[in-house]
């Protein structure tokens, strides 16, 4: 009798043993949670999503961006050299009355063991519904491919109508050494500007009103290759989030010396088909990653038919800040395409 007791004592020891296992297991299996990200500060409460900001110091305007629903973080998870991908929705209930805050809810993959250490990396960019133009990791790597096309995204509000016209910053960010348990250190991310904006403000001079030009583009005369999406096109373009440093794939034509404004060329962009007064302004604005050094420009304007008229004048080099905004004015008067004044 007393060794049918201690069995049945060790049995349920047992049980209770596993039980209590189960539970741990379990606990440090929950790989969703729940993190707060934030976008860069700015000094005004711009009234658009994608907008420019006042420096209260310096006058000088700022790129501003807010976060809205159907927003998603791009994760890539680094556990000893391998690299998991996964997007992080937004909680849109969480986002700020500022829209600068918000919580995304962020899935551990599971390939990652419990209580093991990774690094998480982050990338926010707005984009398209395609699955062939960019907007994600490369398998297996750190890269992160950025949507293309961004010669075609030349305003802050107004977009055609396959969903370029809106230009598209990226931002990222990151954390080391973060533990898979059932409560993982995650800090807020405060995510960082990766490019800056230029502003190219345009005259009609002439008298009369034209058609809205077929193309801009700011171009060093003498070849030196500064702007990674200058012209995008379907050019494939990374940017490695370990590292912060863009790149291009090896088969991919290079084309960093001129940074292109298309505003009349396809039927699908919002400028398409419209006209500009006489006197009129308008300014385009582009998202541009690039060397901090900007090397002097010439302008080059494209009217449409093949032609293409060239400022007498560069503007000067430029030593640029990520997140600020950049302008140069310019003029047509029917004959010449000039510069008026810049930065």
């Amino acid at each position: 009798m007393k060794k049918t007791l201690f069995t049945l004592a060790l049995l349920a020891m047992i049980m209770v043993s596993c039980t209590q296992d189960n539970l741990e297991i379990e606990a440090q299996e929950n790989r969703t949670f729940t993190v707060s990200a934030a976008m860069p500060e700015a000094n005004d409460d711009a009234q658009t999503r994608v907008s420019l900001t006042p420096d209260a110091e310096t006058g000088s305007y700022g790129l501003d961006l807010k976060w809205e629903e159907g927003d998603k973080l791009m994760l890539c998870f680094e556990k000893d050299g391998t690299y998991y991908h996964n997007d992080a929705p937004i909680v849109g209930s969480s986002i700020s009355n500022n829209g600068k805050s918000a919580q995304f809810t962020i899935t551990v993959p599971s390939e990652i063991p419990n209580n093991a250490s990774f690094c998480l990396f982050g990338v926010y960019q707005k984009t398209d519904t395609r699955d062939d133009n960019g907007g994600y990791f490369k398998d297996g790597s750190m890269l992160y491919e950025l949507e293309n096309s961004e010669e075609q995204c030349i305003t802050l509000d107004k977009m055609g109508s396959t969903g370029k016209g809106i230009a598209r910053p990226m931002l990222y960010f990151s954390q080391a050494n973060i533990v898979n348990s059932s409560t993982p250190a995650f800090v807020p991310f405060n995510l960082k500007h990766s490019g800056w904006m230029m502003a190219l403000h345009f005259k009609n001079s002439s008298g009369v009103e034209m058609d809205m030009p077929e193309e801009l583009k700011l171009d060093n005369p003498q070849g030196t290759k500064w702007a990674w999406n200058g012209y995008h096109g379907t050019n494939t373009r990374y940017f490695d989030v370990s590292t912060q440093a863009f790149s291009y794939k090896s088969s991919t034509i290079d084309r960093g010396r001129d940074l292109w404004f298309k505003i009349n060329e396809y039927s699908w962009l919002p400028f398409t088909g419209q006209k500009l007064a006489a006197g009129e302004s308008i300014v385009f604005y582009r998202w541009v990653a690039s060397l901090v050094e900007v090397p002097q420009l010439e302008g080059i304007l494209s009217p449409g038919g093949n032609q293409d008229f060239t400022t007498p004048t560069t503007i000067h080099a430029k030593t640029v800040t990520n997140g600020k905004m950049y302008h140069v004015y310019s003029e047509w008067d029917g004959t010449d395409y000039k510069f008026v004044a810049a930065y």
